[in-house]
């Protein structure tokens, strides 16, 4: 007979409401939830863990919650951690006469994953949110040109003119960007020409990928004596970042639809940057934006001219592979993603463009594959390692792993059980197998516990795993990759920001495991500021966006400016790993 309990069950909003279950068993952990309607039909939801003491209760008032969108002793807390559904919707009663009805759920712990139902609610109830009490007496107010309402307790702009923002500005102003088209890896010279002495001015980017999602940044900047910006010199005085970055207004381009990642689909196709220069305005619908000032469009490419595309359908590899232009042979590399699935193939040809023999393997989510992971066959990878060294224009004898999330997780499963993995770079991955197993020759690795009580969800609604394995109670070293068996080098890239893996204590726990062992073939990059994702230099940071099967959109980390730099630093570093441990006799030159 479990019972879920809220005193008072109507009472006025402002009032505290006491929430507590009864009848669970001894220290079970349990998920309470909290959801409402608006009039407009917008839902908003809240949850949170919590463990139940040793009579099998529950108290809000005196139990803390372990994880979701608070932890801590926060009696009220699933009222005020209610977030929309619908992201930018603010929750605002347009009725007062009728109540806001919040439904509680009580339920067993569960993982946020599509195709893995929730469990049915053990106990459910309803509480009256009041916005008046009883007797308080509405009046509609129309007296002359007065428009409101006049509630009585029981018993008793004009317009700104638009050239007042504005003087004429110069003549003869140049914006240029040097060189104007160019891989999207390589830094871009930005300078400003002909202004007036000290004057003010907004510089903004933007592009649109191949779904016509828009992204845009923005920085304000103060010219010199002589009338000249320089990107390279000058300090961006505010928008969407602040100091000297020369690069600042490719890496800071955001989504204007949230939770949408820039990713680019066709390689061959580059983006088209459009630059604009324009006096400073506010940000508000009815003053109209500056006139432009000058415009300028840069192309940034994510293939050099003369690398080669080669789909690959062959067996039931699929993928693409990228050679670079030549006769020579070249270092070959693997390239893995992780939880989007489908083919990503930009980081592949960035490579090639680099001189890396370069395969973007799709594991899932694409052509006849497995919609979703049920399994990683890592035969599977050992036929498109054998396939990538088979090829003529691949040098042996060992080839290279580029891998990020669940990608590095394979890729470190890899480069313990082939011979052929040499170099391999692990980019924020687990040391240990998540959620699915991993099968190898018919033996199966299975994957470590998981306490999904410990996922938090943050006040934007994105949710946060990195704890849901570090904090498991059953402990996880059982479950640790055997990374001493490795024959290769390997690549640790650590974003100490990370909100998806805690990937800065598992590349700790690999690097300690191989110390024990008495190896030392490791390097390890970590940043403090970087998220998640990193990716190539000048990528625009992903805070958070969706993948498939994931219900809540995935809080990625990370700080702008110190992510930006990590991946400007860490790109030139995967390449020098990667020539270091793939071309023979090239250590010494190094």
């Amino acid at each position: 007979m479990v019972q879920l309990i809220a005193t008072p069950q109507s009472a006025l909003v402002d009032e505290p409401v006491h929430v507590y279950v009864t009848g669970l068993r001894p220290f079970q952990v349990v998920c309470l939830q909290a959801s409402l309607q608006d009039e407009k039909q917008n839902l908003f939801h809240s949850e949170a863990y919590y463990k139940a003491n040793e009579a099998g209760e529950v108290d809000l008032k005196r139990d803390p919650a372990l994880g979701g969108d608070y932890v801590g002793v926060h009696p009220m807390g699933l009222f005020w951690s209610l977030k929309p559904e619908k992201l930018l919707t603010r929750l605002m009663k347009r009725d007062v006469n009728i109540p806001f009805q919040v439904q509680l759920k009580l339920r067993e712990p569960y993982f946020p994953v599509k195709y893995f139902p929730a469990s049915a609610p053990m106990a459910t109830l309803t509480v009256e949110r009041w916005y008046v009490a009883p007797g308080v007496t509405r009046i509609p107010v129309r007296e002359g040109r007065l428009r409101g309402a006049l509630f009585l307790p029981p018993g008793f702009i004009e317009e700104i003119p638009e050239d007042s923002f504005k003087e004429p500005h110069c003549k003869m102003v140049q914006l240029t960007a040097t060189p104007q088209s160019a891989l999207v890896d390589e830094p871009v010279h930005v300078r400003v020409t002909g202004l007036r002495p000290f004057q003010v001015v907004c510089l903004q980017a933007s592009l649109q990928d191949e779904k016509q999602n828009l992204f845009h940044s923005e920085a304000y900047y103060k010219a010199n004596e002589a009338g000249e910006v320089d990107l390279e010199r000058d300090p961006a005085l505010g928008g969407d970042y602040v100091g000297v970055h020369p690069m600042g207004l490719f890496w800071s381009l955001k989504p204007e639809k949230l939770l949408t990642r820039l990713m680019k689909r066709d390689v061959n196709i580059p983006f088209q940057v459009q630059l604009k220069l324009c006096e400073p305005y506010f940000p508000v619908k009815y003053l109209p934006a500056s006139a432009l000032m000058a415009t300028l469009t840069v192309e940034r490419w994510y293939v050099a001219p003369g690398v080669t595309r080669i789909p690959v359908r062959e067996g039931r590899l699929r993928g693409a592979l990228f050679l670079p232009p030549g006769e020579g042979r070249f270092p070959g590399v693997l390239d893995l993603f992780g939880g989007a699935g489908g083919l990503l193939e930009f980081r592949a040809s960035l490579l090639a463009s680099h001189s890396f023999a370069s395969l973007a393997l799709a594991y899932f989510g694409y052509d006849d594959l497995p919609a979703y992971l049920e399994k990683v066959d890592l035969d599977y990878f050992e036929e498109a390692a054998d396939f990538l060294l088979r090829h003529p224009k691949v040098l042996g004898p060992g080839i290279g792993i580029v891998s990020v999330c669940k990608g590095a997780e394979i890729g470190l499963s890899l480069a313990i059980q082939l011979k052929q993995i040499t170099a391999t770079v692990l980019i924020n991955g687990p040391n240990f197998i998540i959620s699915v197993p991993h099968i190898y020759r018919g033996q199966i690795i299975e994957p470590a516990h998981v306490s999904v009580e410990y996922e938090s969800i943050n006040v934007f609604g994105f949710a946060e795993f990195y704890q849901v394995y570090t904090k498991c109670e059953t402990g996880i070293s059982q479950f640790f990759l055997p990374i001493e068996k490795a024959q290769g080098h390997f690549l640790f890239i650590v974003g100490e920001e990370d909100k998806n893996l805690n990937s800065k204590v598992h590349a700790a726990e690999a690097i300690e495991q191989l110390k024990r062992n008495g190896k030392n073939n490791w390097t390890l990059l970590s940043y403090p500021g970087a998220g998640h994702l990193i990716e190539p230099p000048y990528s625009p940071m992903c805070r958070a966006s969706r993948i498939p099967l994931i219900v809540p959109p995935i809080h990625w980390g990370g700080e702008l400016i110190p992510h930006a730099a990590a991946q400007e630093h860490a790109w030139k570093e995967i390449q020098k790993f990667l020539k270091k441990y793939l071309t023979p006799g090239l250590n010494s030159q190094l």
